[in-house]
């Protein structure tokens, strides 16, 4: 493994990181974070975490409760912007600069270690930079950015312990792989992968030793929020999973997600799974003939990677794992495994020769292709999230209407979330569609709540999975009408007689 000093490679490389903190966040200037659901917990979770409520949520029943379906790493993280007088959107903008920033400089740094080349380190840091999958979890308000930098880092400490022995080494690797867990329930797959690699392919003097060590230092924090869990909610991971996908549909999702890192999603789906099917075959093949010819290191490397990706994707396929998407393997659950494949590619790609140099042209003409509709999607992602940005707080008539409404009327939405988002007030959820549910509205809000309390219901036009004219309906059989229309969304309710 590389162990010289190259002042020209660190100053190149620490360039590029720099830079690309930069751009992602000169882009995401204009719309701010987009936003999903799971943002918007986070951002329940980190205000209560700085009023002292501990890691909470307002549940579907507009109650404050502990929430136990998304990790605690991010919410506290993202809570630390009240510290600095920033507002929780700013903050994660700039920490989404700074860990892709820090990812693309670790990725480089780990390939330039195991490899001792400046072209193959500096290669696979530019092809992460420009890597569509990546930047579109870099465009929302998640903790992706934090996950993969963590999963970076638990990556090159594994290899800096093989190599030297030190215990330090092996107990940052351990807190790293605690973390990733903790920042994402995936991150057990890393958990996972660090022990069993370190079982089989560990130091020769203590491999069992050294991989009980690692098990038994990564799994205290996580052990200690599962325990907290089981007690406050009833589930180790806060609640059972709805909605999990067959296998044959989790494979297929993965699948399409795979492909389309290779094409965009407009060329069509047979012709992409054809291109991911000849692109596997190729490389294995290639891998097949120059597999005797890389180093140790190398091979114990990439051997990491390999099994961190099996662990992973057999983790999300069998549902043992809760992800995105039901279980399924989607485009955000599959972030860190692209990461992961990157260095797989900078472990193995040529050193530089006269001959090669002759291919950077056409390399950096492909990169250039790939980074500007990497920045379409991120922009994309920006603008639009899951229905709403953080930009659309300062701009629609909608919020402001909401904040006006006195705080002792309740308020109902089939987006609870997003009120939240809005006024800082909870919401209870409200059925959708069919006229059961909409009876079941009219008995249970509106003779109770809407004719004796005045309450209204907030009815948001981009709901992910559920359309809007659904809600309308159900409102407008429940005896309901729009007092208030606007893009984001309606109010409805009982006007005043």
């Amino acid at each position: 493994m590389q162990k010289n000093n190259d002042r020209s490679f660190w100053f190149w490389l620490g360039s590029l990181a720099f830079m690309a903190g930069v751009v992602v966040y000169w882009v995401s200037a204009p719309y701010g974070l987009g936003l999903a659901a799971d943002s918007i917990a986070c951002l329940q979770a980190a205000k209560h975490f700085l009023l002292g409520y501990g890691i909470a949520f307002f549940d579907e029943a507009g109650k404050l409760a502990p929430m136990g379906h998304f990790p605690p790493v991010f919410p506290v993280v993202l809570s630390a912007a009240w510290f600095l007088g920033l507002s929780f959107f700013e903050w994660a903008r700039l920490l989404n600069a700074f860990f892709f920033a820090g990812s693309i400089f670790l990725a480089g740094s780990i390939v330039f270690y195991v490899r001792g080349s400046r072209f193959s380190a500096l290669a696979a840091a530019l092809v992460l930079m420009a890597s569509v999958p990546v930047l579109k979890a870099y465009g929302m308000l998640g903790a992706e950015a934090l996950f993969v930098c963590i999963l970076l880092g638990w990556f090159w400490l594994l290899l800096l312990f093989v190599d030297t022995g030190r215990r330090c080494t092996l107990y940052g690797a351990a807190c790293c792989a605690g973390f990733a867990a903790l920042t994402d329930y995936s991150g057990l797959a890393v958990i996972m992968a660090g022990g069993a690699w370190l079982w089989f392919k560990g130091r020769a003097d203590g491999r069992v030793r050294d991989a009980l060590l690692f098990l038994s230092a990564s799994l205290v924090l996580p052990l200690v929020w599962f325990v907290r869990n089981a007690v406050l909610t009833g589930s180790l991971m806060g609640g059972k999973i709805d909605g999990i996908l067959r296998f044959s549909d989790r494979i297929a999702i993965a699948v399409n997600s795979c492909s389309e890192w290779l094409l965009p999603s407009r060329v069509p789906l047979a012709l992409r799974w054809i291109v991911l099917a000849a692109a596997l075959v190729l490389v294995l093949k290639w891998l097949k003939g120059r597999c005797r010819d890389f180093s140790l290191e190398v091979k114990r490397a990439k051997l990491l990677a390999i099994v961190f990706g099996g662990i992973y994707f057999f983790s999300g396929l069998s549902g043992l794992i809760p992800m995105y998407g039901g279980a399924a393997l989607d485009h955000k659950a599959l972030v860190p495994v692209y990461v992961i494949l990157l260095l797989g590619i900078g472990f193995i790609v040529p050193k530089a020769t006269l001959c090669r140099k002759t291919t950077v042209v056409l390399l950096s003409c492909f990169l250039m292709l790939a980074l500007a509709r990497s920045m379409n999607w991120a922009v994309l992602s920006y603008k639009n999230g899951c229905g709403y940005s953080s930009k659309v707080l300062g701009s629609s008539k909608l919020a402001e209407t909401l904040r006006s409404i006195d705080d002792r009327v309740p308020l109902y939405s089939n987006d609870p979330a997003a009120v939240y988002y809005f006024t800082g007030r909870p919401a209870a959820r409200i059925p959708a569609g069919g006229e059961k549910k909409a009876g079941i509205l009219s008995m249970k809000v509106v003779m109770d709540d809407f004719s004796r309390r005045r309450a209204v219901a907030v009815v948001f036009s981009a709901v992910p999975f559920h359309p809007a004219g659904e809600w309308e309906r159900a409102a407008a059989l429940a005896g309901l009408e729009p007092l208030f229309k606007d893009g984001a969304g309606d109010i409805w309710g009982v006007r005043k007689k």
